[in-house]
């Protein structure tokens, strides 16, 4: 059985004013997550998670999976080598964008999923499971493209988000609830 350590949740409830830090429930796992300090920099966080993570592949007896949260190819490799380095046994992706742009066809959206898919499935070498979000009008189909694109994996119940609107500058923004 493997243990899920989400760093996405830690590092979204780090990362958030006036908002706890995810807690996980086990003691080994909770004593690490304690004694990192918040981070002044995502360079600097990544590279406290990485410390956590390397500390939990030797503690526990279990396989330990990374998760990374995005919404663009680019930053993502570099991270999820980052992760395999550091002792993570596979690696969840959940990417996730609003697509507002009235321009930006399905299809767009769609591609963008599968090349952040193909980035990070060529910079690793650790299985690899990608996070399905259920808006897709083929969700079948998707899922054997993503399978297609290097996935050894899928989580098909995802946390989901949902756009805000900010009023005052009239954007499609993620919900921070």
């Amino acid at each position: 059985h493997a243990r899920h350590f989400d760093h996405g949740a830690a590092r979204e409830g780090a990362a958030t004013a006036g908002r706890p830090r995810a807690r996980p429930r086990d003691p080994r796992l909770l004593a690490a997550h304690e004694r990192r300090p918040r981070a002044d920099s995502r360079e600097q966080e990544i590279s406290e998670i990485s410390r956590s993570l390397k500390g939990l592949a030797k503690e526990l007896s279990i396989p330990v999976i990374a998760s990374l949260n995005g919404a663009s190819p680019g930053g993502w490799t570099s991270y999820a080598r980052k992760m395999q380095d550091a002792g993570a046994h596979a690696l969840a992706v959940n990417v996730y964008f609003v697509a507002a742009d009235i321009e930006e066809t399905s299809e767009q959206v769609e591609r963008r999923y599968l090349e952040i898919v193909e980035e990070v499935r060529r910079s690793i070498t650790i299985p690899l499971a990608v996070k399905v979000a259920p808006f897709f009008s083929a969700t079948a189909n998707m899922a054997r493209r993503i399978v297609d694109a290097g996935a050894d994996g899928l989580v098909l119940f995802n946390r989901l988000y949902q756009p805000d609107i900010d009023q005052e500058n009239l954007l499609v923004v993620p919900d921070q609830q």
